[in-house]
C-alpha cells in the first residue's frame, strides 16, 4: 500500500492496514491493551476497535502519521475544552466512549430477536406448548447472561479493592498514573518498525500538541503503548524523554527540550492500609471452628425437633456469617442453645467491627491515592516547569523579525501558534531551553485600545510571564559619539516624555524617570560579551507617543535629555502596564534612522538585530 504524505489524514483503507500491522506487532496485545483496555465486566474492551479508533484520532488531529507501519495515536485530557466535533466525529466519539455497550447489549439484543422466529415458528406448528418451553428458555438463557455479566462485574470490582485497598499489595503510585494520564496529554500506542524513526514520531506529536493546544505540553508515555520492544528502548532514549521512577508500567515524560532531570516519585507512600485480607481471612477461619461447636450444641440442646436450628454444621455456618453480615438477622433460624446464642451475639458485634475496620481502610487508601496523585503532579510539575517570557512589538516588521530569530535558534519553521486574548492576541513560537517563548504584536504607540499599553496590561495579567522584553526597533540619539545604524540599545532607565510643562521659555519634563529590571540589564551586560553583530549601548531611552522625524524636535529632545541613548514609542505604555505586576521587564530596540529624514532601509535590519539580541539573552 503506499504510503501518505506526513500529516496527511489516511484512508479508511490505510487505518485497517495500520491496525493488521499493529496486531501482527511483537508486543500487540499490550499496546492494544492501553489503547482499548477492558471494560468494567473485564471481556468486552471499552473503546473503538483499533482501525476505527486511528480514524478517529485522525478526524480530531491526534494522529501522527507517517505510514501504516510508522504512527502514533494521542489522547487528549478528558477536561480539554475543544471545539465541538462534527457530527460523523461527534457520532465516533460518542461510541468510543461507550462501546463496551455495544457487544454487551448486541447479544442481548439478539438473544430477544430470538423470539420472532421462535413464536412463529411454534404458532406454524401449531406446538404452544413447545414454544412456551423455547420461550422461557431464551429467558432465563437472557437472564443468565445479565446476571453473568453482573457476576463478573462485582467479581473484578472486589478484585481491584482487595488488590488496592488490602496492605499486602499496595499500589498508591500505580494507581495515581491514571488520573493523571486522563487529565493530561498522553501517547496511547506509539507503531515503529523502522529503526531509528522513533525520534521523528516524538517530534511529530510534541509538534501536533503544540498546534492543538496553542502551546508546548508534556506528553506522558506508557512504556506500555509501544508496539516493539525496539521502539521502547528508542522511547527510553530519546533525549526528550525521562522516566519517572517508580511507576509500573513505567511512564516516561516526554517534553520538548528534555525534563530538568528525572527524579523519583516518593518511595514513602505505601504504608499498609489495613490488612484486609489477613483480617477477613482469620474471621472467616475463626467461624468455620466455631460453626462446629455452635452445632454440637444446638443438636444436644433440640433433640429431635431441630427444624429451623443451626443444629448441622452448614446451618451453624450460615447463622454466624448471617450475623456477622448483620443485615441478615431476619432469616427465621432461631438458637436454643446457649452457647450459639453468645455466639449469634458475639458476630454482631464482629461484623459491625469489621464494617468499621473495612471504611477505616478504604479511607486510609483513599487519603493514600489522594497523596499519591499530588506527589506524582508535585514530581511531574518539577522535572517540566518553564518560565514565560513575553516579548513585546509593535510593527510587522518588527513581529517578523523576532520569529525569525527564533526560529533560528530553535532550528524549527513551525508557524506561530495564535492565543487569543480578548481583544488582542499572542503567538506562542516555541520553548527555549526551560522558557516558553510568547510573541505579541500591538498598534504604535501607547494611545487607544489596540496600542501597547492596553494590549501589555491585557496578556501580562492573562499570561503571568517571569519577564517581559520589548523589543523593535527606535531611533538613536547619539549618532556623533559612536552609534550606528542597526546597532542594539538596551534600555537601562526610561524617561516619559508625554507628560511637559510648557512655558515662554521652554518645556519642562514631568514625567517619569524609572530604572527597569535591575536583573535583566545584568543579563544583557553578559550577553553583550561576545557579541560582534553590532554595537550594543546601554543607558536611558526616551519614550513619547510621537512618530519623530523632525531635527528641530530631535535636537529638543537632545537639550531635555542630553544623556539619553535613543527614543521610541512604546516603552511607557508598558512600563504602566507592568507597575501592577511583578514581572522583569526591559527594552532592547535597534537604531533604524536618527529621528529624522525615515527610511525603511534599516529597519529590518535594525530589528533583527535587537530580536537577535533578546534570543541571546533568553538563552544565557
Amino acid at each position: 500500500m503506499p504510503e501518505s504524505p506526513r500529516g496527511s489524514m489516511p484512508t479508511p483503507a490505510q487505518c485497517r492496514a495500520a491496525a493488521r500491522a499493529v496486531r501482527g506487532a511483537e508486543l500487540s496485545r499490550q499496546a492494544i491493551g492501553t489503547i482499548r483496555p477492558r471494560g468494567l465486566t473485564g471481556v468486552f474492551r471499552s473503546r473503538l476497535p483499533l482501525a476505527m479508533a486511528i480514524r478517529l484520532a485522525a478526524r480530531e488531529n491526534r494522529l501522527v502519521w507517517h505510514s501504516p507501519e510508522e504512527f502514533a495515536v494521542l489522547e487528549r485530557p478528558w477536561l480539554s475544552k475543544d471545539a465541538p466535533p462534527p457530527r460523523a466525529t461527534r457520532a465516533m466519539r460518542l461510541l468510543d466512549g461507550g462501546w463496551e455497550l455495544v457487544p454487551a447489549w448486541s447479544i442481548a439484543l439478539g438473544l430477544l430477536l430470538l423470539f420472532v422466529p421462535v413464536v412463529i415458528g411454534t404458532r406454524l406448528a401449531a406446538a404452544p406448548e413447545l414454544g412456551l418451553v423455547l420461550i422461557l428458555s431464551l429467558a432465563l438463557l437472557i437472564m443468565l447472561y445479565l446476571l453473568g455479566l453482573m457476576l463478573l462485574m462485582g467479581v473484578r470490582a472486589a478484585v481491584w479493592m482487595w488488590r488496592n485497598v488490602d496492605g499486602f499489595t499496595p499500589r498508591a503510585i500505580e494507581l495515581a498514573r491514571d488520573p493523571y494520564l486522563n487529565h493530561n496529554w498522553s501517547l496511547s500506542l506509539c507503531h515503529v518498525t523502522e529503526p531509528g524513526h522513533v525520534d521523528a514520531v516524538l517530534r511529530g506529536a510534541l509538534r501536533q500538541v503544540r498546534t492543538l493546544t496553542g502551546a508546548g505540553q508534556v506528553i506522558l508515555c506508557p512504556m506500555s503503548a509501544c508496539t516493539s520492544t525496539r521502539a521502547q528502548a528508542e522511547l527510553a532514549a530519546d533525549r526528550r524523554t525521562s522516566r519517572l521512577q517508580g511507576m509500573d508500567p513505567e511512564l516516561f515524560i516526554l517534553d520538548e527540550h528534555g525534563p530538568a532531570g528525572a527524579k523519583p516519585v516518593r518511595g514513602d507512600l505505601h504504608p499498609p492500609t489495613g490488612w484486609v485480607s489477613a483480617i477477613v481471612g482469620m474471621t472467616l477461619v475463626f467461624a468455620a471452628v466455631t460453626a462446629d461447636v455452635v452445632a454440637d450444641e444446638e443438636s444436644a440442646a433440640c433433640g429431635t425437633s431441630c427444624a429451623g436450628h443451626p443444629a448441622t454444621y452448614g446451618a451453624a455456618l450460615m447463622f454466624l456469617l448471617r450475623r456477622m453480615s448483620v443485615v441478615g438477622q431476619a432469616d427465621g433460624v432461631v438458637a436454643s442453645s446457649r452457647a450459639a446464642q453468645i455466639a449469634g451475639a458475639v458476630y454482631i458485634m464482629v461484623g459491625v467491627a469489621l464494617y468499621g475496620f473495612v471504611f477505616v481502610a478504604v479511607r486510609r487508601f483513599l487519603r493514600l491515592r489522594r497523596e499519591a496523585i499530588e506527589a506524582l503532579l508535585t514530581e511531574i510539575e518539577a522535572q517540566t516547569r518553564r518560565d514565560r517570557i513575553l516579548i513585546l512589538t509593535a510593527a510587522t516588521v518588527e513581529f517578523d523579525a523576532v520569529v525569525q530569530a527564533v526560529r533560528a535558534a530553535l532550528d524549527d519553521e513551525v508557524a506561530p501558534v495564535v492565543q487569543p486574548v480578548g481583544a488582542h492576541s499572542a503567538y506562542y513560537l516555541g520553548t527555549i531551553g526551560r522558557t516558553e517563548i510568547m510573541l505579541a504584536l500591538s498598534e504604535q504607540g501607547t494611545s487607544g485600545t489596540a496600542a501597547m499599553r492596553d494590549a501589555s496590561a491585557n496578556l501580562i495579567g492573562h499570561f503571568k510571564p517571569v519577564s517581559v522584553f520589548l523589543t523593535g526597533i527606535c531611533y538613536g540619539l547619539r549618532e556623533q559619539r559612536g552609534q550606528r545604524l542597526g546597532d542594539v540599545i538596551v534600555g537601562t532607565r526610561l524617561r516619559d516624555m508625554g507628560y511637559r510643562k510648557k512655558t515662554d521659555t521652554g518645556d519642562i519634563l514631568r514625567g517619569d524617570r524609572v530604572t527597569l529590571s535591575d536583573l535583566l540589564i545584568n543579563r544583557c551586560r553578559s550577553a553583550a560579551v561576545g557579541w560582534t553583530r553590532c554595537g550594543v549601548h546601554f543607558g536611558l531611552m526616551l519614550s513619547e507617543n510621537v512618530l519623530l522625524n523632525s531635527v528641530a524636535a530631535r535636537d529638543e529632545l537632545i537639550r531635555l535629555e542630553p544623556d539619553a541613548e535613543g527614543g521610541e514609542m512604546e516603552g511607557a505604555g508598558v512600563y504602566f502596564a507592568v507597575r501592577h505586576h511583578p514581572v522583569e521587564w526591559i527594552l532592547i530596540k535597534g537604531i533604524s534612522d536618527w529621528g529624522a529624514g525615515k527610511t525603511d532601509d534599516v529597519q529590518a535590519l535594525a530589528a533583527r538585530n535587537a530580536a537577535d539580541f533578546v534570543v541571546r539573552v533568553i538563552r544565557g
